[in-house]
């Protein structure tokens, strides 16, 4: 499933209690994510039903009491867990996190992240049975210069394709130098579209 596919299903609604956006696509995956969080928290109880863990500092025991917790004045919980690969040996092979995985409540949406992911184990295996589970690959250039010409076109502005082609190989197809690069040109060419 792609990212774009995950957002628009969140947006109509269905909302699945258990994401996993992984992969080497460090810009995509965080923006799938705000995007997701801009959609799915109601700002108004972001204290009560809102919450980032950092797998590297938490326990799963942490997670799963907030995870267990009812929303407060809105239908879900969202729970944040980044980087759930650095703590490998402490979230993928907790039995509590697991049995939680293969039944989470339907009132609580947890979203991981992780740059690299065993795609064998019973973690993975979980979420993407009970969950949906998005792999962020890097993009190609071809992928990366219509990326370029899309987020141009998003702010406002037009791009040629040999200009965004020459972005991609100068930025080695970082998106995430590549959104830097892009945020000076706006800056600089301003009222000239």
């Amino acid at each position: 499933m792609t990212e774009h596919a995950i957002l628009k299903e969140i947006q109509s609604g269905k909302i699945s209690p258990l994401y996993l956006f992984f992969g080497s696509e460090e810009y995509l995956i965080k923006d799938t994510l705000n995007q997701a969080i801009e959609i799915l928290v109601d700002p108004s109880s972001k204290d009560f039903n809102f919450n980032i863990y950092h797998a590297e500092v938490s326990s799963p025991s942490d997670i799963l009491d907030t995870a267990r917790t009812l929303p407060f004045m809105t239908k879900h919980r969202v729970i944040i867990v980044k980087r759930v690969d650095a703590a490998k040996q402490t979230f993928m092979q907790n039995r509590e996190l697991l049995n939680y995985l293969e039944s989470p409540y339907k009132e609580t949406c947890i979203i991981f992240t992780a740059s690299d992911i065993d795609q064998r184990k019973k973690f993975f295996k979980s979420i993407s049975k009970t969950g949906k589970a998005v792999h962020f690959k890097k993009l190609k250039t071809h992928q990366t210069t219509k990326w370029i010409i899309e987020k141009t076109k998003a702010n406002g502005y037009r791009i040629d394709s040999s200009d965004s082609e020459y972005l991609a190989h100068a930025c080695i197809s970082s998106l995430n130098r590549i959104n830097r690069e892009l945020e000076k040109i706006f800056l600089y060419i301003e009222e000239r579209k």
